[in-house]
Parts: C-alpha cells; sequence; structure tokens
C-alpha cells in the first residue's frame, strides 16, 4: 500500500487499484484531513434548506415561502418554497407512521 498526499487529505490506497484500501477486517478506509478540524453547525440539511422560524413563518431557508422551487417548463406548474416544505414534511410523517404490515392469511380454497 502506498499513501497519496494532496493538500487537504492522507489517504491510504491499494498498491494496484488506486482505490481506497481496507483494513484485514474489511472496514473502508478512514480519511484524515491534515487541516485543523474546524466546527461543524448542528443542523440538519433540511433546516438548513427548508427550515422556517415563529419570528419569520413567511420564509423558507431564507426566501419567500412564495418563490418557485420547482417549475415545470412543459405546462407551467409551480411549486412554492412553502408547498416543498410541507410536502416534505408529510412525506417524512408518512414513514413515521408506516401503516402495519399486510398479514399473510393463506387462501382457504387450497388444500395441501
Amino acid at each position: 500500500m502506498r499513501c497519496q498526499v494532496n493538500p487537504t487529505f492522507l489517504l491510504t490506497t491499494h498498491p494496484s487499484t488506486g482505490f481506497p484500501a481496507h483494513s484485514a477486517h474489511g472496514e473502508a478506509a478512514v480519511l484524515m484531513s491534515l487541516l485543523p478540524p474546524v466546527p461543524l453547525a448542528r443542523r440538519s440539511i433540511f433546516n438548513r434548506l427548508l427550515g422556517t422560524s415563529p419570528n419569520t413563518p413567511h420564509l423558507v431557508g431564507g426566501f419567500s415561502a412564495s418563490s418557485p422551487a420547482f417549475i415545470d417548463a412543459a405546462t407551467g406548474v409551480t411549486i412554492s418554497l412553502g408547498q416543498l416544505c410541507s410536502f416534505t414534511l408529510q412525506l417524512v410523517q408518512s414513514f413515521v407512521n408506516l401503516p402495519q404490515p399486510l398479514r399473510h392469511h393463506p387462501n382457504a380454497a387450497t388444500t395441501t
């Protein structure tokens, strides 16, 4: 194995493939930055892009909630940032509250 060094990262790579090396136990290699650590904001990507605030309910992610997020070029149908935020929250809520799985009921007409 050899180490390739660039100004930002130190990465151990496999000599023949050049892909990141793996340990004997199969774990992926870990990239370690050669730069000092930086503080990371404890904020989700959702809040970063579609976050709202009680102080500014007319803004989504810092932009007007009525601003277009998506526009269908063929039809001109528009989804606003406010609608996108609402649809995203509805989708996440449906994942959190999944219905009970359907249970298998053997067909009574078939005999074994």
